[in-house]
């Protein structure tokens, strides 16, 4: 019960998410936004009263657990905003197809293939704190980067 609550207020957030980028906030993405709301409130008390629950609350009270769920949750949110608005910049200024746009992000999902054995090894001697460092560390510089890009400089030759 408790994982479909939680997929109707993910699948209802999203939807209203897409709908109200499309016709404003009229009456089917505040419905959306009000379901998604709704049901994520009945998936905290399903939770909450659950024999076993996904994710025990108490959880939350440990200090270093909250800061390593903060930070991850910090850094993949900005890494996927990255992943969207890099392959929308690479398709529409800079031309590309959606497969040449596709490869030419290839490169950064390498290190997404062969790092997680290694940084969970990593946690599990030193903790989360240097590990969410060290990725905000080479995350930061790497979006900055980024910004270098301009539409008058075209990352690869116009597709033909």
């Amino acid at each position: 019960m408790f994982l479909v609550l939680l997929d109707v207020s993910l699948a209802a957030g999203v939807a209203a998410v897409i709908e109200s980028g499309r016709s404003g906030l009229r009456s089917l993405p505040v419905l959306l936004f009000v379901t998604a709301a709704m049901a994520l409130g009945a998936f905290l008390l399903v939770e909450r009263r659950a024999a076993a629950p996904l994710l025990p609350a108490d959880v939350f009270g440990v200090r270093r657990f909250t800061g390593a769920v903060a930070g991850s949750l910090t850094m993949n949110m900005i890494c996927n905003g990255m992943l969207f608005v890099t392959t929308l910049s690479l398709q529409v200024v800079h031309r590309l197809t959606p497969l040449q746009a596709g490869l030419t992000m290839l490169p950064m999902f390498v290190p997404l293939a062969v790092l997680p054995p290694l940084v969970g090894r990593w946690i599990g001697r030193r903790g989360p704190l240097p590990a969410i460092v060290s990725g905000f560390a080479v995350a930061a510089p790497a979006l900055g980067a980024l910004t270098l890009l301009s539409s008058d400089r075209p990352c690869s030759p116009p597709p033909s």
